[in-house]
């Protein structure tokens, strides 16, 4: 894929612009990024999933890939495919029935997030 990310993120109208003032404090626009809308692509989930590969070896310490609920969750997984870093997902809020974990994954003993994906 010849393409930059910002040039994906633009073509697949990953970002979306609201009136000015609408969410923010009257003197700027708002604007919504849906990484989701990544998701759905599997030549960009593979460029992609590459690229934070790469990013997490050479540029971050640690021995997991923590995804945010959503969309971090897609992305962590592919980044942990290529990166070979085990994933675990942190919730929005804690499951409410039987173990009311936050974190959910094999959890190692000596977890040190490499880096969190959004």
């Amino acid at each position: 894929m010849k393409d930059t990310l910002a040039q994906i993120v633009i073509d697949k109208n990953v970002m979306h612009f609201g009136k000015l003032g609408t969410a923010n404090k009257n003197d700027s626009r708002s604007v919504i990024f849906d990484p989701r809308l990544l998701l759905s692509d599997p030549q960009v989930l593979k460029y992609i999933g590459k690229k934070l590969a790469s990013v997490v070896k050479h540029n971050c310490s640690g021995n997991v890939l923590v995804g945010l609920a959503t969309a971090g969750i897609g992305l962590g997984a592919v980044a942990s495919i290529y990166s070979n870093y085990p994933f675990l997902y942190l919730r929005s809020k804690p499951k409410l029935h039987l173990t009311y974990k936050w974190l959910e994954g094999a959890i190692p003993q000596n977890i040190k997030p490499k880096i969190i994906i959004v």
